[in-house]
């Protein structure tokens, strides 16, 4: 699972799975998806929310 999920792009969200800290380890990875989803937004001209994370729960299915 973490060479599929590449651990370098956020290796402080796997230190906190690897420590058994699920709940860090999801928020972490979730603002470090979020920051790289909106890298690419700015790359192909779409205006993001100001926000980097909202209210709406994950679409984990």
């Amino acid at each position: 699972m973490i060479r599929s999920h590449s651990r370098r792009a956020a290796p402080e969200a796997f230190q906190r799975l690897y420590d058994g800290d699920d709940e860090g380890f999801i928020a972490s990875r979730m603002t470090a998806l979020a920051a790289r989803e909106r890298v690419f937004m700015a790359e192909i001209g779409v205006r993001h929310a100001d926000e980097l994370l909202g209210d709406t729960d994950i679409d984990t299915e």
